[in-house]
């Protein structure tokens, strides 16, 4: 398997991308060091990379933060209903740290993920 970081240095560590399309062109730095410490988190609870879906790409509602560097999606289908509920209150918590939120969107039509969305300082 190769290397996110090879394609992309911004990549924190214990991130992998759903696909070559994921792009972090333009994703605000501080969004990225609350992304690298929640990799670091679950690495350590579940022993596997954390899977970014989609970040400044993709096809997102109009003024979506998407767009504006400021969003990511995290994949939860690759979890036990039980491994999301722990992985929501982990990400939750260290989000805050980072002047971030989590939305819960597992339950929109094609989503099934985590929307974690940097609001500033």
């Amino acid at each position: 398997e190769e290397d996110p970081r090879t394609i992309d240095p911004r990549i924190p560590e214990h991130v992998a991308v759903a696909s070559d399309h994921v792009s972090f062109d333009g994703v605000e730095p501080r969004l990225l060091k609350c992304l690298d410490r929640a990799a670091a988190i679950h690495r350590a609870l579940f022993e596997a990379p954390l899977i970014v879906t989609s970040a400044n790409d993709g096809a997102h509602v109009a003024g979506s933060a998407h767009y504006k560097g400021n969003a990511l999606d995290l994949r939860t289908r690759d979890k036990t209903a039980e491994q999301q509920l722990v992985w929501l209150v982990a990400l939750s918590y260290v989000a805050a740290q980072f002047h971030c939120a989590v939305f819960d969107e597992r339950q929109r039509p094609a989503a099934g993920h985590f929307h974690l969305q940097y609001f500033g300082a």
